[in-house]
């Protein structure tokens, strides 16, 4: 039933083919709105400052003295003077593949390369780490120096957390004449600022110079520097602020504070210039940023494919399903999208193929006719009013340039066996096809011969849009998507096919092989018996020792002497005998040495600090530790 419904339509279309079709597009309208893109104050950003002519897109210099588009004149002007070669029909080829299986090995061994070298690093510094532990194990009890002075502290940031805020009140605190409290508070609102914006990040434990040194907004740092040198004159120079200082700093701190504000202020202004096309259309000639702009215009949902054309779902029986322009030389296939997409035209769907036959399914069989001509006339039905306002029909030709000289031929179902050409849409010259249409299955292809009439620059010369939506009335579709160049890869349905698409599945294989090697050598090592180690016991006395060294590498001799001599108290108490109260003469009695060291060795370490230091803590934390271990063994 279906399928003669189609026959059905079919037929109609082909008794209506003796006289042009009717359009339900807007063409008068569509011309019209395609002139204005090229009016004085509206024109277009690829008329006034195209971007650079990208590959294909100087093919289109023929028409830039019929678009009206100076720039675009100029541009094509300036170009390459050299003859235009003879356009060859494009053919398939692997080159996107084998771009992208390059790109795919050279990240390979980039990543090799990175593995091997984070390796050495990290047992480099293995290597040096226990180096370094060794010779601090090995190296005999030294009197450590005074501890280093500390470094300048960051500011202590107040609870103000406004940038804005922190800058009033250093205005205020200036004109009081609290010129230094101004200084710093200037310098806290910088940093605030700095901060919101992630070029630094506020910390105690950072000095004024680090928020210099690792700011990451690369015009913060100059100011920023200029306001940290003066809170040190201040602070650590001893010079006295003045009120010439607090006005620099408040400069260079405003402009680091607004410089965010003015920057959106300037986006804004930017944004808000006006709804000309100028300011919406974007700026690429070979775009198709008109078209969409027509479509819209007239309530056609237009815009890019989102999504692949190897993913397209298949039309539905009383679904709406949107139109798909494909250039083919812009969209780079392979042959089974190719075959894909005349089986979703097949299934309902609509197919505008926009390129040379040569590129397209070999199913619609469409061939490629070479002509001498650029001009391309499509004619069409319009409605009229008689003189007695009667509501009638006649034929309107319109004509085009394009700026390549192409022509198709297509059989298929739509073509009248007398007359191949009854199913085109358009000429080009006199007796060539320039577009047709052919119904596939249940659905409906439509071939042009070219793309030139859809670009941005294409539509621009007087009659151009005319023709392009004249071919485009063939269509009933309420939305057309435009395949964009990337639309054509296929999706990989799993991250192994992904791999074994970019050229890697050997090197995969070669991987697994290798990680099964590596699992049956790790096991069989493992899977050996081995003696058990003796454990290894320690003295109590190595242990202090060893805790020494770490507060020696913490500079934090003087605490580790306080403790240790709590519990040699502890520990010698104890053990004294009832009466005795002298734990040195008892430390002396059980350790065998002299009573005048044992004395002057626990007297001084009794009247240790924590955090004091005299420069001896190490060299009495030994001496306690050789005389309590002696009073041990004895005991």
């Amino acid at each position: 039933m279906k399928r003669a419904l189609t026959l059905l339509v079919a037929s109609l279309l082909l008794f209506m083919t003796a006289a042009p079709a009717r359009a339900d597009l807007d063409i008068e309208r569509a011309g019209k709105d395609a002139h204005g893109y090229t009016q004085p104050g509206q024109q277009a950003g690829f008329c006034t400052h195209p971007s650079k002519l990208k590959e294909g897109a100087d093919q289109m210099c023929p028409l830039a003295d019929d678009t009206g588009c100076e720039g675009f004149k100029k541009m094509c002007a300036s170009a390459s003077k050299d003859p235009p070669k003879p356009k060859e029909v494009p053919k398939d080829d692997d080159s996107l593949a084998n771009l992208f299986g390059g790109l795919a090995h050279v990240l390979m061994w980039v990543m090799l390369i990175g593995v091997a070298v984070v390796a050495v690093v990290l047992i480099v510094q293995a290597l040096r780490r226990a180096k370094e532990d060794q010779r601090l194990a090995d190296a005999k009890p030294i009197t450590p120096t005074l501890l280093d002075k500390p470094a300048p502290e960051g500011p202590e940031l107040s609870p103000i957390t406004d940038a804005e805020l922190l800058l009033r009140r250093a205005a205020e605190l200036a004109r009081a004449g609290e010129h230094e409290r101004a200084l710093f508070t200037y310098l806290e609102a910088s940093l605030r600022a700095l901060d919101n914006r992630g070029a630094v990040r506020i910390a105690k434990d950072r000095t004024y110079g680090e928020y210099v040194r690792f700011c990451k907004e690369v015009g913060a740092k100059a100011p920023l520097g200029d306001i940290v040198r003066e809170v040190d004159r201040v602070k650590f120079g001893g010079v006295e602020a003045s009120a010439e200082a607090a006005q620099r700093a408040a400069e260079r701190a405003v402009r680091l504070v607004r410089v965010a504000a003015i920057a959106m202020i300037a986006l804004v202004l930017a944004g808000c210039g006006g709804n000309n096309v100028a300011r919406t259309l974007a700026d690429d000639p070979n775009g198709t940023d008109v078209l969409v702009d027509l479509l819209k215009r007239q309530g056609i949902e237009a815009g890019s494919l989102r999504g692949s054309l190897a993913r397209l779902p298949m039309p539905k029986e009383g679904e709406d399903t949107p139109a798909v322009m494909v250039d083919f030389e812009r969209t780079k296939v392979d042959e089974g999208t190719r075959l894909y997409l005349l089986e979703w035209a097949s299934a309902g769907g609509t197919l505008i193929i926009t390129s040379s036959p040569g590129t397209w399914p070999k199913d619609l069989a469409a061939r490629y006719q070479t002509t001498t001509s650029t001009k391309v006339t499509a004619t069409v039905v319009v409605d009229t009013l008689d003189d007695e306002d009667q509501a009638g029909t006649r034929p309107k030709t319109y004509t085009a340039k394009v700026a390549e000289a192409d022509a198709l031929e297509m059989k298929c179902d739509a073509s009248d066996p007398m007359d191949p050409r009854s199913n085109t849409i358009a000429w080009i010259g006199d007796d060539k096809p320039y577009a047709a249409f052919c119904f596939v299955g249940d659905g409906l292809v439509i071939g042009v011969a070219n793309f030139d009439l859809f670009t941005n620059v294409g539509m621009m010369p007087p009659g151009n849009a005319e023709v392009a939506f004249a071919i485009l009335s063939k269509l009933h579709a309420q939305e057309i998507r435009i395949a964009q160049p990337m639309d054509g890869i296929e999706p990989p349905s799993s991250p192994l096919s992904s791999i074994d698409r970019a050229g890697l599945g050997l090197g995969l294989w070669h991987a697994l092989a290798a990680a099964l090697i590596l699992f049956f050598a790790v096991g069989a090592r493992l899977s050996r018996a081995a003696k058990s180690p003796p454990d290894a016991r320690r003295a109590f006395t190595e242990h202090v020792e060893a805790t020494g060294l770490v507060y020696a590498r913490a500079k934090a001799a003087s605490h580790a002497l306080v403790a240790y001599t709590k519990f040699v108290d502890e520990r010698i108490r104890g053990m004294m005998p009832r009466g005795v109260s002298d734990p040195g003469a008892f430390l002396a009695l059980r350790s065998g040495a002299a009573a005048e060291e044992c004395h002057r060795v626990f007297d001084r370490a009794s009247k240790a600090k924590a955090g004091e230091v005299l420069g001896d803590e190490l060299d009495v934390l030994r001496r306690l530790t050789t005389l309590y271990a002696s009073a041990v063994r004895r005991n």
